[in-house]
């Protein structure tokens, strides 16, 4: 076998250095480091959890309003059925999207 395995190696690399290693010291520093970032990380994500929903709160209640008023009819019938069949293209969001698509119809002719 080879006088250079790997254990070798760090043998000879911790025989050459200089100053010596505070073995527990520096694994109990390093072990509070990484308790403290957990620690943060943890506080952190909390404080995203609660940001997040207080902000769907509010923005339930904007989708819902906007639910309502695209969901409007444009013409009120008298018949259910023929009220039921034209209900896809009877409501604000349909002319609203019909609106849009025609906008963009135009602004692809004239711009290319």
């Amino acid at each position: 076998m080879s006088e250079h395995t790997p254990d070798n190696s760090l043998q000879q690399m911790f025989a050459q250095s200089n100053q010596e290693l505070a073995g527990d010291a520096f694994t109990t520093e390093v072990m509070s480091r990484v308790d403290k970032l957990k620690y943060r990380v943890i506080v952190r994500r909390v404080l995203l959890g609660l940001a997040f929903a207080l902000i769907t709160i509010p923005l339930e209640d904007v989708v819902l309003g906007l639910t309502h008023f695209l969901l409007l009819t444009l013409v009120e019938l008298d018949n259910s059925l023929v009220a039921d069949l034209l209900a896809p293209v009877n409501s604000v969001a349909s002319l609203l999207s019909m609106i849009l698509l025609t906008l963009r119809i135009a602004h692809k002719r004239l711009f290319n």
